[in-house]
């Protein structure tokens, strides 16, 4: 199961939950606020997969990188035009998730497809190596 990154080992209060929003699905990051991402984590028995929604960026904005046996996923770019808005209800955000990798994935054969504003990763897992069982004779 691939887990999801905290540095907060302790559940936060209320006000700190309502404060900090990255406490449930992502690295908690008190220097620069990240906006965090949906995702939908599922598992198959050759690969486990994740789908981040990640409407409005492009694929070059986004980049994903493993380190210590954990995948993250950012995207440094804010809105790039400054605009007056009549009414503004979502914006281009940086953002970044982080999950740790179980062991038994293949971190050199991931693959990464971004299309209609959905991140798919896909992060096969080893084959696993069955040995026959053999009978000894004793003598």
């Amino acid at each position: 199961m691939i887990q999801v990154v905290k540095n907060c080992r302790r559940r936060p209060s209320l006000l700190e939950e309502l404060l900090n929003a990255d406490y449930y699905g992502g690295r908690m990051e008190k220097k620069e606020a990240y906006y965090k991402p949906s995702a939908n984590v599922t598992e198959s028995e050759k690969a486990y997969n994740i789908a981040l929604s990640v409407p409005g960026y492009s694929k070059d904005e986004i980049k994903v990188k493993i380190e210590n046996n954990v995948l993250t996923i950012t995207s440094d770019e804010e809105a790039g035009n400054k605009v007056d808005y009549l009414l503004h209800e979502f914006s281009k955000r940086k953002f970044k998730r982080s999950f740790e990798l179980p062991e038994g994935t293949e971190v050199g054969n991931i693959k990464a497809t971004h299309d209609n504003g959905i991140l798919n990763l896909s992060i096969p897992k080893k084959e696993k190596i069955e040995i026959p069982v053999q009978e000894i004779e004793v003598k």
